[in-house]
């Protein structure tokens, strides 16, 4: 009879048993257990003695296991018997770890269907609560509309405006409607013609923001003549920065924001206060010394519960209005750093992008996610006028100084002009990207807009009256020039005195 061995599968020349049953070689078990100590099979403590030897048979008849004809030569067969059995061994062992990485990875990819199931199931819940949430802002909606379309959702924690402040607005705006029929009968003799801006071309070029943070959102031109070499720009380094155009060098740099800054303004009135508006839901307001230190001297916070996505200075030069995610304008005090109005739309589909005083003052328009552009009276906080039909959301406005005209852009690649006293629409260009920023200059002729990596400069365009029009209505806009020396989008395009220079910033820095 022939016994095999249970670790290396041959027949044993001299078998041994285990308590267990087992056999095995003895020269095999006797290595296994001086090195590890256990049976290989049971994982049991054991030694020699636990193993009892097996007479396989005695009778001479009986063949024998073959013996290799390369164990002729005792040392070599020694050796490579050896190497044998620690072959064998840690086949073996192989064998097991093999068959415990197995079980592992089987528990393992059960608990990640579980997980997949679960998140599933999650998902499954958000979509059904995003669905009635939708359902509720829509009868929400509804419910307002029907009650009062125009009513505004006004903070009453603000004190509003009082009456003197409400005449202090009256009174500017009739100042400044006054002059500017002046200026409408004595256009400046110094305006840039058609042929030089036709020709102009680029002078100066500063990185003033920091290149571990490329991209400047906004710039401002300081709106004095005699001060237009002052230069205000906010970057996605969450600072301000006012540069000189003559010295080429920062006059300051304003910090205090923890988020990028996307609006800056200069006070018209001042050459040290500045304001700036950031996506960290504060507006600041700073004052610069001669030596080039700036201080903030008021932070307008905790008013909006989004980031702010615009702001703009009322012609009294003592308030400025600032626009947010959360669906509401506000209007803030300069000196004394209160806000005086705060009120949210509940008609607007989502954020509201921009928001601008018209020259008078007496009234501002605001822009945002959905299709229309809906006019405030400042005074009251009522809608007085909206101008809706856009295939997008609104990216920027400016009203043209005489008044009458009001400029917008949309996402769906479209400015439309706008004539206040409709009002209708007077004019659409349509353009091949999306504009993101508009500037009229003083004069109310020309018009600029960025376009992806352009400035596009439109002329207007008056033509003798026909039968029902006014005089003077204004028919069309001409492309006159387009500038493409950014190598990144545009963010925002200002006009100098007289259209004299175009300033603009990129995300190129």
């Amino acid at each position: 009879m022939s016994l095999v061995c249970s670790l290396s599968g041959e027949v044993c020349e001299t078998p041994v048993v285990s308590r267990g049953g087992d056999v095995y070689e003895k020269r095999i078990i006797e290595k296994h257990l001086a090195s590890t100590g256990v049976d290989p099979i049971t994982k049991e403590s054991a030694s020699l003695n636990d193993y009892v030897p097996i007479k396989a048979g005695t009778n001479p008849a009986a063949a024998r296991p073959r013996v290799g004809a390369q164990q002729s030569i005792p040392g070599l067969l020694n050796t490579f018997q050896n190497e044998w059995d620690a072959l064998v061994l840690e086949c073996y062992n192989l064998k097991q770890q093999l068959h415990t990485s197995k079980q592992e990875l089987s528990r393992a990819l059960y608990h990640h269907d579980a997980a997949t199931r679960v998140i599933a199931r999650i998902l499954k819940e958000r979509d059904q609560y995003k669905t009635e949430l939708e359902s509720l802002r829509a009868r929400h909606t509804a419910a307002v509309a029907k009650g009062d379309a125009d009513a505004m959702d006004v903070d009453a924690a603000v004190p509003g405006f009082t009456a003197e402040i409400k005449n202090k607005i009256a009174s500017t705006a009739k100042e400044l409607s006054a002059s500017r029929k002046a200026r409408a009968q004595a256009p400046s003799p110094s305006l840039t013609p058609v042929a030089t801006i036709q020709q102009f071309k680029q002078q100066k070029s500063a990185p003033v923001h920091q290149a571990s943070a490329p991209g400047i959102l906004c710039l401002d031109v300081h709106p004095h003549p005699e001060r237009q070499h002052l230069i205000a720009t906010g970057g996605v380094d969450k600072t301000a920065v006012v540069f000189n155009v003559q010295t080429e060098k920062k006059e300051a740099t304003l910090s205090g924001h923890s988020k990028p800054v996307i609006a800056v303004r200069f006070q018209p009135d001042s050459d040290s206060i500045v304001h700036t508006a950031s996506q960290d839901g504060t507006a600041r307001v700073f004052r610069i010394a001669p030596s080039g230190a700036a201080e903030t001297v008021h932070v307008f916070q905790r008013v909006h519960k989004g980031a702010l996505t615009n702001l703009d200075v009322h012609p009294t030069n003592a308030y400025t209005l600032t626009t947010s995610v959360d669906r509401s304008w506000a209007i803030h005090d300069i000196h004394n750093g209160k806000t005086l109005v705060h009120t949210a739309d509940p008609q607007a589909q989502g954020a509201l992008h921009v928001g601008r005083f018209h020259p008078d003052g007496l009234i501002l328009a605001t822009g945002g996610e959905d299709d229309e552009v809906r006019v405030w009276d400042v005074r009251s906080n009522r809608k007085v006028a909206s101008f809706p039909g856009y295939g997008g959301a609104c990216t920027d406005i400016t009203f043209n100084e005489n008044g009458f005209y009001l400029a917008t852009a949309s996402a769906d690649r479209v400015i439309k002009i706008w004539d206040l006293r409709g009002p209708a629409n007077v004019g659409t260009l349509s353009l091949e990207g999306v504009p993101t920023s508009l500037n009229y200059d003083y004069s109310g002729r020309y018009l600029a807009a960025a376009v992806g990596n352009e400035i596009r400069v439109f002329d207007k365009v008056t033509e003798p009256p026909k039968e029902g029009q006014q005089k003077g209505e204004v028919n069309h806009f001409v492309h006159v020039q387009t500038f493409d020396d950014h190598t990144k989008d545009v963010t925002c395009v200002r006009w100098g005195a007289d259209a004299k220079f175009i300033a603009s910033t990129s995300m190129d820095r």
